[in-house]
């Protein structure tokens, strides 16, 4: 059973005025994400980069807010003085020229995946969006951003309720909790640059001076790098890929200035608590 039989399979004949990407097409793309990136989420991620602007273009609705911005996540501090989103997110000069799950289009092209199916995934035509004169913007420029205190807010102002459990690899459970790929696409960050979710969490905390450097240090010496059981045999169900094909895609996109493999075991070389194997 191969990619090629999705030829068979990706649903084509799509609206052409409002498309959505096939659930088989979004799988094929989430497979090959990980098995060529090690980063199970970027085809939704850039998606959700993309098909906002894409529907607001078609529709002529002039002003998009999207939650918070991206570098609200320690990124340059001079990013976040404007609440409009850059337009390269989203745009391109030459929107068939793209790369998604590592391939390019014509690459793509070549499983099956038919253009109508890549719609979703298409950036739009850099000149198009400035005629649109599309307004795109983030809400986290004009509300605090902290994660902490935006789930006490909605506790008291709606029916949320966090999950009834931890999510893995870190300590929260209210942030995050809409997609059963998150506890995955965290742990292959863990793998690929030796900081997991826990890292995130804590580090964004500590930024918010919601915890202490140590109380942060301390949590993610404990959580950091959990394996997502959780959901992991439906995720791999989803993309039809073996465990033991997982994990060797593990050890091969571990980076050797970061991970040693000493007894049969992966450890870390340096780490924030300064217990790894070469501090």
């Amino acid at each position: 059973w191969g990619w090629k039989n999705f030829q068979s399979w990706i649903s084509t004949g799509f609206d052409n005025y409002l498309v959505t990407p096939s659930t088989l097409t979004h799988r094929l793309l989430t497979r090959l994400a990980l098995e060529n990136l090690f980063h199970p989420f970027q085809p939704f991620m850039i998606g959700q980069m993309l098909f906002p602007p894409k529907i607001a273009m078609k529709l002529k609705i002039p002003l998009i807010f999207y939650g918070e911005n991206p570098d609200e996540y320690g990124n340059k501090k001079n990013k976040i003085d404007s609440p409009k989103k850059d337009i390269k997110f989203f745009s391109k000069e030459k929107s068939d020229d793209f790369f998604i799950s590592g391939l390019n289009r014509k690459q793509l092209l070549e499983y099956g995946v038919s253009d109508n199916d890549l719609i979703a995934y298409k950036p739009i035509n850099k000149d198009e969006v400035s005629k649109s004169k599309i307004n795109v913007q983030y809400l986290g420029y004009y509300l605090r951003w902290h994660p902490q205190e935006n789930y006490y807010y909605t506790i008291e102002n709606s029916n949320f309720t966090p999950s009834p459990e931890r999510t893995p690899g870190t300590y929260s459970k209210y942030s995050s909790i809409d997609d059963k790929l998150d506890d995955l696409h965290y742990y292959t960050t863990y793998i690929k640059f030796g900081i997991g979710r826990a890292t995130y969490d804590a580090s964004q905390e500590i930024r918010n001076k919601h915890i202490t450097r140590e109380e942060g240090k301390a949590l993610v010496n404990r959580f950091d790098g959990e394996f997502p059981d959780r959901y992991f045999d439906e995720v791999m169900n989803y993309i039809d890929l073996g465990a033991d094909k997982f994990r060797k895609l593990c050890d091969d996109f571990r980076s050797p200035h970061l991970w040693t493999h000493e007894n049969g075991e992966w450890y870390l070389r340096h780490n924030v608590n300064r217990t790894g194997v070469d501090d």
